[in-house]
């Protein structure tokens, strides 16, 4: 059976299917958070944490899955607060793992518990970190007022102790609110002099309250600074810290470049949360939110998209069943006819590229059309990906080998290759 990519590209055949196709598991640890991010959809913090009776068998599902690349994402709420799970389960995974399997460990923290031997034991344990931080303090204060001077040190510790680990497996994970568009151009300039080499930068699922549709404008000028630094440290230091940016081959990859698309319709996902339920991604997880105004999320729709507990009988049965619902729900599919107030998603030139979030419609305020997105998440998506096509395409020794036999130039190169 030929080896599956842990990158979920749009197209990629499964190797399987049901829960023999999973790919990824993320794992919540626990929903209680040591933070409150004045734009975090998470509005219900639970102390709670998951107990290794739910943990060793979602752990196993993975075990038991086809794929042979897979990814294991622990999240919060605050999954440091739950480091001796953390600890647990990656000591369980290096002394069980299946004969040719490969895990690639990831955790979402907000850095704030990230002490010196938590630090060590991630380090050694290979896992990638992805750091919850918004830039310079203006725009930091909107997750957590006064931390910026603590997550800085941090940065020029990890830089310092684990040059490697830091240039290799630290991703600073930077989300957009209409209240910081305005700050993104520094913010990201903040992290280039931090030598950071991955950033990864998403718009919020719940912006469209403050959001006004001319502020595009706004938008797009945050993002012509950025991608101006951005083309500078490309030329200067051959550097694209900018995920949104990373493209390579002849013509360019394809998707929005942030890492990997949702492969939620394709069941290639899973979020498991403390209490053991299951559901298709994070977003959808009804363990840390509740949905006040939410006349899209019936109970009827709600019930169809929930899984149930992992330790129940009939998990294959359910999972199908769940896909299944899923796929015929108008708020996953239906793609063409989606729109948002700049336009039907039919007529962007982007459509086949944009990876908003299918769920957002569900933080539109009021809203009971489930084939309207978010405004701002629309926003976000066809400004940075105009700038995604422009930015140089990165070509290989061997291509630029072909190039020069064959007088081929890449597509979408913005400034050409010297």
């Amino acid at each position: 059976m030929a080896e599956s990519s842990s990158r979920m590209r749009e197209g990629e055949p499964s190797p399987a299917s049901g829960l023999k196709a999973l790919q990824a598991l993320e794992l919540v640890l626990t929903a209680s958070c040591n933070l409150g991010c004045g734009y975090c959809y998470q509005n219900v913090k639970n102390p709670g944490r998951m107990c290794w009776e739910v943990l060793q068998p979602a752990l196993g599902l993975l075990f038991d899955s086809a794929p042979k690349k897979m990814d294991v994402l622990f999240l919060g709420g605050e999954p440091l607060l739950a480091k001796a799970l953390l600890h647990r389960a990656a000591e369980f995974i290096r002394k069980n793992r299946p004969p040719g399997k490969r895990f690639r460990l990831q955790v979402g923290t907000n850095g704030l518990l990230l002490d010196r031997a938590t630090a060590d034991f991630l380090v050694r344990g290979g896992f990638e970190i992805r750091l919850s931080f918004d830039g310079i303090a203006a725009a930091q204060d909107l997750r957590g007022r006064n931390t910026f001077r603590r997550l800085d040190r941090l940065l020029d510790r990890l830089r310092e102790e684990h040059p490697f680990h830091f240039a290799r497996r630290v991703v600073l994970c930077l989300s957009v609110s209409p209240s910081t568009v305005g700050h993104l151009p520094e913010s990201v300039r903040y992290f280039f002099s931090k030598n950071v080499s991955r950033i990864l930068i998403t718009p919020v699922l719940n912006g469209d309250a403050e959001w006004r549709l001319e502020r595009i404008a706004e938008l797009d000028r945050a993002f012509r600074q950025v991608f101006d630094d951005s083309v500078r440290l490309w030329k200067r230091k051959r550097k694209i810290p900018v995920q949104l940016f990373r493209k390579s081959g002849l013509f360019g990859s394809g998707g929005s470049g942030q890492e990997r698309e949702c492969g939620f319709l394709k069941g290639l996902s899973l979020t498991v949360m403390p209490d053991g339920r299951l559901f298709g991604c994070t977003v959808l997880a009804e363990g840390y939110q509740r949905y006040p105004d939410q006349p899209l999320f019936a109970e009827s729709v709600a019930a169809a998209l929930r899984i149930g507990d992992l330790r129940g009988p009939g998990l294959e049965e359910r999972y199908a069943a769940f896909l299944d619902a899923a796929r015929r729900s108008r708020m996953f599919s239906h793609r063409a006819e989606k729109h948002s107030g700049y336009g039907t998603c039919l007529d962007c030139s982007f459509l086949t590229e944009c990876r908003l979030c299918q769920a957002s419609c569900r933080y539109v305020p009021g809203n009971r059309d489930p084939l309207r997105v978010s405004d701002f998440g629309c926003a976000f998506h066809r400004v940075s990906l105009q700038y995604r096509r422009l930015f140089p395409v990165r070509v290989t020794p061997l291509e630029r080998l072909l190039l020069t036999s064959r007088a081929v130039s890449p597509r979408g190169a913005h400034t050409p290759e010297p």
